[in-house]
């Protein structure tokens, strides 16, 4: 199964936190079978962009899409769950993670 995943993410001061902070959501993906693959969608919807409204006090966020493919042989059941608890749940992750959203791709 194929999902498309988008982030708005807390500016960071430098790149290195931003590639640091990508990598740590690549290893949460990786522990549950998932391959994380960056999906360049435009370059100028990508980045740090000025947000409709205020979240949790920020006003802007970098904008991260993502294909995820599932991998069946390494999959773990109910995966697509645990995923979402653990970007909830991991203090570094919630707090740097604005908003997500994991979509159902449709393989046609």
């Amino acid at each position: 199964m194929d999902y498309e995943l988008a982030l708005v993410l807390k500016v960071q001061p430098t790149d290195e936190a931003r590639s640091d902070l990508l990598q740590k959501i690549s290893e949460v993906f990786g522990n549950f079978g998932f391959a994380l693959e960056r999906l360049v969608v435009k370059e100028e919807l990508e980045g740090r962009r000025k947000l409709a409204y205020p979240i949790r006090n920020q006003t802007e966020g970098i904008y991260c899409f993502f294909n995820v493919k599932f991998d069946q042989n390494s999959a773990k059941q109910g995966s697509i769950v645990k995923v979402t608890k653990m970007l909830k749940n991991d203090k570094y992750l919630s707090s740097n993670i604005l908003r997500y959203l994991i979509i159902k791709k449709n393989n046609l």
